[in-house]
């Protein structure tokens, strides 16, 4: 709750200046909100994988509970947005600019991966940190399986130290796509890896 808040209040928060700065001050913290939600997620689902690792429907129980708790309301707010507000807004003049060419990318969770690179849907924009969770949780779930445990420290800290390391070295590239190393799953699997640390 406190991560949805401080990502809120980032994006939403007033700034004008008859506003106290100590009131709009902590929203310029809101950025890591979306850091703070993918550590407690890498703490909470690799708890979870480690519980489960012994059961013979390990691999099927956890996707399916991640498609049932993920999927019908992300898939309902896509089709909410392409088959309902995007052609009203376009059918009243509004929201010209936006088409749905980005369409297959977000149905398939990837849409960071445009985002990253400045092609983006500004209203749904935010499903990039969802796409990152996504992929990272593609494979996160066989690194647990195939590695035991008392080695699963080191896994994690080579993951954090790698993403730490791709972001030093795609750094200067930042500069021709402000949102490369923000939304790019190979760069943020270091806060996702220290949850599950």
């Amino acid at each position: 709750g406190i991560a949805v808040l401080m990502v809120l209040s980032f994006h939403f928060g007033a700034r004008p200046s008859a506003v106290p700065k100590i009131f709009t001050a902590p929203s310029a913290l809101g950025w890591s909100g979306v850091d703070l939600f993918f550590v407690l997620s890498g703490f909470l689902i690799t708890g979870i994988l480690l519980e489960t690792k012994s059961a013979s429907n390990y691999f099927v129980s956890f996707y399916v509970r991640r498609i049932l708790r993920i999927w019908p309301l992300y898939l309902v707010s896509l089709a909410a947005y392409f088959f309902i507000a995007l052609p009203l807004a376009h059918h009243y003049g509004h929201w010209l600019a936006q088409t749905d060419s980005l369409r297959v990318w977000y149905w398939c969770h990837v849409a960071n991966w445009q985002s990253a690179f400045g092609k983006e849907i500004g209203i749904i924009t935010h499903f990039w940190s969802l796409a990152v969770e996504e992929q990272f949780y593609f494979f996160w779930p066989i690194v647990v399986f195939l590695v035991p445990k008392p080695k699963l420290p080191y896994i994690c800290c080579a993951v954090i130290l790698l993403s730490l390391g791709l972001r030093c070295a795609y750094s200067g590239d930042a500069g021709n796509y402000p949102y490369l190393l923000d939304r790019l799953t190979p760069f943020r699997m270091d806060t996702l890896a220290f949850g599950g640390l």
